[in-house]
């Protein structure tokens, strides 16, 4: 099944970000039974080649590759989906309008403005006839929209109305400085945001993600109604792999 079906069905969906430019790390994330990965190109030194291979070593490994783009700008999101990429995730959405440039950018006519060249991984190098690879890009590709500052706070009703869509990434850390509480992601006025906007999802139909530091908290946030849960990151998670380790053999 591919994975936009699983989330238009509502399925729990976990993953994880990536920070390292490593496919064999991203494999064993998608053989370890994660339902994804997001490798994140805002924040991690991954250069798109590298893209590449970490989109072919997630689905060997039997999980989505979601990437997270730099800009909200049609060249980054037609690239990161030409990868072959199963969604992009776009951040810093703050307004209705710039929903609708991430949907024109991700998405082929008539949805949307995508540059269209089928002779890339994701047309498999133009084996796909052109209207087959076109119908299917749209049908398949999970466009994340990830809304995290006061102006996208301000405007969440408006972004969430916009069609073309399919989930809206709520950023906590960005969330609690634009809330006036910076770093402090289990803050009430956080929490309580995140409830509201938990609802507000629901009440549109709208599929809700977020990001979480350790799998007690994403399990708390799934039965909440949040529907992809990031748990954390590669570089994380072996950071903290590491520290157990330390402390069970020095008896700490």
């Amino acid at each position: 099944m591919q994975f936009r079906e699983r989330v238009l069905k509502g399925e729990p969906l976990f993953g994880t970000f990536i920070q390292f430019s490593c496919a064999s790390a991203v494999e064993a994330i998608g053989l370890a039974g994660f339902d994804y990965v997001i490798i994140d190109l805002e924040h991690a030194p991954i250069d798109i080649e590298s893209v590449e291979h970490m989109v072919r070593a997630a689905h060997a490994g039997g999980c989505a590759a979601i990437v997270r783009c730099t800009f909200n700008r049609p060249y980054y999101i037609g690239r990161i989906l030409d990868t072959g990429a199963d969604g992009v995730q776009v951040p810093h959405v703050s307004t209705a309008e710039e929903a609708r440039a991430a949907v024109r950018a991700a998405r082929f006519a008539p949805i949307g403005e995508r540059g269209m060249n089928p002779f890339i991984r994701s047309g498999r190098w133009g084996h796909i006839p052109m209207q087959e690879f076109v119908q299917n890009q749209n049908a398949t590709q999970t466009v994340i929209l990830q809304v995290e500052g006061k102006e996208g706070m301000e405007n969440l009703e408006e972004i969430m109305d916009v069609p073309g869509y399919d989930v809206l990434f709520l950023g906590p850390v960005d969330l609690s400085q634009s809330l006036g509480v910076p770093g402090q992601i289990k803050d009430p006025k956080v929490i309580d945001a995140m409830h509201r906007i938990c609802v507000m999802g629901k009440e549109k139909g709208k599929s809700v993600s977020t990001f979480v530091t350790n799998a007690e908290d994403g399990a708390y946030w799934s039965k909440q109604g949040i529907q992809l849960v990031a748990v954390a990151s590669d570089a994380y998670h072996l950071y903290l792999g590491f520290v157990a380790s330390r402390k069970k053999l020095r008896g700490e």
